[in-house]
């Protein structure tokens, strides 16, 4: 087969034509304004390969594709035995498109995927609770400007070079096609669609059901009151956007980077520190008068074998966020705290704070501390000094187990 396209990309494989499955033979072709010839021997793996696939959905464009062959390999032939002379598609051109046309085409994908969420739940007879509409948009850096809006995107080009090469805006015309400069993985609505945080609350209220209610997400709150002030300031330009409150809760993800040591009188004043931030961001986040909810509370310790002295600060540490948001959001504006995974067990932490020990159960799901620090935190007290041994035991059995108990 011969392909040509700008700065194009191109897979073959091979599936099940009903399945989907019995996959293989990924081979990658990178294609540019040259006429190429693109070729793939192989042997499939499985008996129930039905079709061949060649897939164009990495990176958008115009292909010119000629001359496809396929079947059985012929006998003294060679996958690389037969060349065709180069040609250059001299036809192909980038068409760039209006500014209305981008935003209509965005804001379509947008309004799309969120019906399409939405009508999964339907399908499935679930309401959800809460719906977060928006993740992450604040930039750590660059001013803690919106990602997308004011050539603000939020992180350097490569995620690992400190953040002092910052992503740029789009560069595109009809001879060299689109070059996005910015890193993998963004979200930049906001760069062709600068009123996405409004039009996306509004989808949302569109679809959700009328019980769901709509949040925006962000990290590192507590850490830092110019981010958790940035936020709050577009909730209200969405707010104020949407022409009335549309914005129904925040989410703080607190992913809590804990160190504790073996030190106990430094680990009370860590705990301090810790307080004092946790209390100031549950102020101001109580003020906005929007539901409240942590979404992704973990604590990581930063040791894999930590010793009693470590665990019971990691306990202490739960139990002072639970105190601190019953004691700083009025429970009319209360959604809930979610613990982010369940145990510390290898598979749950592969790729997030591995060896960090950061949850309420180990790797065999045997309670933690932890547990014992969140529990406390709920009930307002320390419990094991209200129940224990068997005065504790008889209070379980009478309560949940026997009625026979006394």
């Amino acid at each position: 087969m011969e392909i040509a396209c700008h700065k194009g990309y191109l897979q073959f494989q091979y599936q099940n034509g009903s399945t989907y499955g019995s996959q293989g033979a990924y081979t990658d072709f990178a294609v540019g304004t040259e006429w190429i010839q693109c070729e793939k021997e192989f042997q499939p793996a499985y008996d129930d390969v039905n079709r061949i696939l060649i897939n164009f959905g990495k990176v958008g464009g115009t292909y010119y594709v000629d001359n496809i062959k396929f079947g059985p390999k012929r006998e003294g032939a060679s996958a690389k035995g037969i060349r065709l002379a180069p040609r250059k598609a001299t036809t192909i051109t980038y068409k760039v498109k209006s500014a209305e046309e981008k935003y209509a085409a965005l804001t379509g994908a947008m309004e799309k995927w969120v019906k399409d969420v939405a009508e999964y739940f339907k399908a499935k007879g679930v309401v959800p609770a809460g719906y977060d509409v928006i993740n992450e948009a604040i930039a750590d850096g660059n001013g803690n400007g919106v990602r997308g809006l004011n050539n603000v995107f939020g992180g350097s080009t490569t995620d690992d070079d400190g953040n002092t090469t910052w992503d740029a805006a789009p560069v595109e015309d009809s001879e060299n096609g689109l070059s996005l400069n910015w890193g993998n993985n963004r979200w930049y609505w906001g760069y062709y669609v600068p009123d996405y945080g409004v039009k996306a609350f509004q989808y949302a209220r569109k679809y959700m059901p009328a019980e769901t209610k709509l949040f925006i997400n962000d990290y590192n709150l507590e850490e830092s009151p110019s981010k958790l002030a940035a936020l709050i300031k577009w909730v209200e330009e969405i707010d104020a956007a949407n022409g009335s409150p549309i914005v129904d809760g925040i989410g703080t993800q607190m992913h809590v980077s804990f160190r504790p040591t073996d030190d106990v009188a430094a680990n009370e004043t860590v705990l301090a520190a810790l307080k004092e931030k946790v209390d100031a961001q549950f102020k101001t986040l109580a003020a906005t008068g929007k539901l409240i909810r942590v979404t992704e509370l973990d604590i990581a310790i930063g040791n894999g074998s930590p010793s009693s002295a470590q665990y019971k600060a990691q306990a202490d540490a739960y139990r002072l966020i639970f105190e601190s948001y019953k004691a700083n959001i009025p429970e009319a504006q209360q959604s809930g705290i979610t613990i982010w995974s369940l145990t510390d067990a290898e598979d749950e932490h592969e790729y997030w704070l591995k060896g960090e020990v950061p949850n309420l159960f180990d790797a065999n799901y045997l309670r933690k501390w932890a547990y014992k620090g969140v529990c406390d935190g709920i009930a307002g007290e320390d419990l094991g000094l209200k129940f224990g041994g068997e005065d504790y035991k008889a209070y379980y059995e009478r309560s949940n187990v026997s009625e026979t108990v006394k």
